[in-house]
C-alpha cells in the first residue's frame, strides 16, 4: 500500500506552491516572450512592403535578434523550471512513496530504499543481458534512473532509447541513412532471487521484432549458444499464448517459472497495458520491456502542479506495484 494523493499533497504542500509561482512566472515570461516574438514579425513584416533595401535588412537583423535572444531566454528558463521539478517534486513524491509504503505480509527483513538519478539509465549490462533487443545498437539514451529495494526486492528501471542505424548505398553511389527505433519505453529489472540455468523469453506475438532468438540469447550466452538447444514451447494457457511467444533454453525451468499464477498475472498486466511488452528471465534477473514512447516524469507547463502529482503518483504506484503484480517477494525459490 502506497500513500495516497491526498496524503502526499498535504506532505508536498511547500514544494507544490513553489513550483507552482514559478509555473505561473514562466507562462508570464513565455506570453511576454511571444509578444515580442510577434512584434519582431510584424514589423519586419511591414518594412518589407515598404521596399527600402537598408531598412529591411536593418529591421530583418533586428526581427531576427529578438525571437533567437527570446527562444533562448524562454529555453533557459524552462530548463531551470524543469531542474527544479525533477529535483523537488519528483524526488520528493518517491521518497514519499517509498518512504512510506507497506506491502502485504511484510517482516522484519522487509526494507525500504531507493534511488533517483533524473539524468541517468539503465546500465548498457542490462540492455545485453536481457536479451529482449536486436544484437546491434547504435544509439542508447535514457534518464530518470530509479534503484531501490521493496521488501525483498531489489529493483531498478528507466526511460530508454535504443536506435538502430542503417546506412545503403544505392546504384549511383549515393548512400541514404535510416534511423530505425528499436525500443522506447521502460526497461524494468527485480532480482528474483533464483540463479537461472537457461533464458526464457515472452516475446509480444504479433509485433514485428527484429532479429532471430538466436542472436537475442547470443548476448548473453556468447558463443556457447550455438550449441544451444533452443525450444518454442506452447504453455497450458491459450490466451498467454496468443499474446506472448515462448522461447526458452531449459523447458523444464521455463514451466516452473511460468506457472499458472505467474501467467495469470501476467496476462492482468497486459491487459492494463495494451502496447508492446515482452519479458525475459535472465542470470538472475526478471526484465520487462514496455514500449511506450512517453517521457513520464517530465513537468507541463499546461497543468497546475497539484494535478502533475496525481499523474506521477500513478505512474510510479504503477512501476513500483510490479513487484507485487508479480510476487516477487515471495521466495520459493533460493540462490
Amino acid at each position: 500500500m502506497f500513500p495516497s494523493y491526498e496524503e502526499l499533497i498535504v506532505a508536498l504542500r511547500p514544494h507544490i506552491e513553489e513550483l507552482e509561482a514559478d509555473r505561473a512566472g514562466y507562462r508570464r515570461t513565455l506570453r511576454q516572450g511571444l509578444v515580442v516574438i510577434a512584434i519582431a514579425v510584424a514589423l519586419s513584416a511591414a518594412t518589407l512592403l515598404t521596399g527600402y533595401g537598408q531598412a529591411i535588412v536593418l529591421t530583418g537583423i533586428v526581427g531576427l535578434t529578438a525571437i533567437i535572444v527570446t527562444a533562448f531566454f524562454l529555453m533557459r528558463r524552462y530548463a531551470a523550471f524543469r531542474r527544479k521539478f525533477k529535483d523537488i517534486l519528483v524526488t520528493g513524491i518517491v521518497r514519499e512513496l517509498v518512504g512510506n509504503c507497506s506491502l502485504p505480509n511484510e517482516t522484519s527483513d522487509y526494507e525500504y530504499r531507493w534511488n533517483y538519478l533524473s539524468d541517468y539509465r539503465i546500465s548498457d549490462s542490462h540492455i545485453r543481458d536481457c536479451c529482449l533487443f536486436e544484437e546491434r545498437i547504435d544509439e542508447i539514451d535514457g534518464e530518470d534512473l530509479f534503484q531501490g529495494r521493496l521488501g525483498l526486492t531489489d529493483f531498478e528501471f528507466s526511460e530508454l532509447r535504443l536506435v538502430r542505424i542503417e546506412r545503403r548505398t544505392n546504384a549511383k553511389g549515393q548512400q541514404t541513412t535510416r534511423r530505425v527505433t528499436v525500443f522506447d519505453g521502460v526497461l524494468f529489472v527485480a532480482d528474483f532471487h533464483k540463479s537461472f540455468r537457461g533464458v526464457t523469453l515472452l516475446l509480444a506475438n504479433g509485433f514485428f521484432g527484429g532479429g532471430s532468438f538466436l542472436n537475442r540469447i547470443g548476448n548473453a550466452l556468447g558463443n556457447a549458444f550455438r550449441s544451444v538447444k533452443i525450444n518454442h514451447i506452447k504453455l497450458e494457457n491459450d490466451d498467454f499464448n496468443r499474446l506472448f511467444i515462448t522461447n526458452t533454453t531449459d523447458e523444464v525451468e521455463a514451466r516452473y517459472i511460468l506457472s499458472a499464477n505467474f501467467m495469470e498475472r501476467l496476462l492482468k498486466f497486459k491487459e492494463a497495458h495494451p502496447q508492446k511488452v515482452e519479458a525475459a528471465f535472465v542470470g538472475s534477473k526478471m526484465y520487462v520491456a514496455i514500449s511506450s514512447g512517453s517521457n513520464y516524469f517530465e513537468p507541463n507547463i499546461r497543468r497546475p502542479v497539484d494535478r502533475q502529482v496525481r499523474r506521477i503518483r500513478d505512474e510510479f504506484v504503477f512501476f513500483f506495484g510490479l513487484i507485487e503484480l508479480f510476487d516477487l517477494n515471495t521466495r520459493i525459490w533460493s540462490k
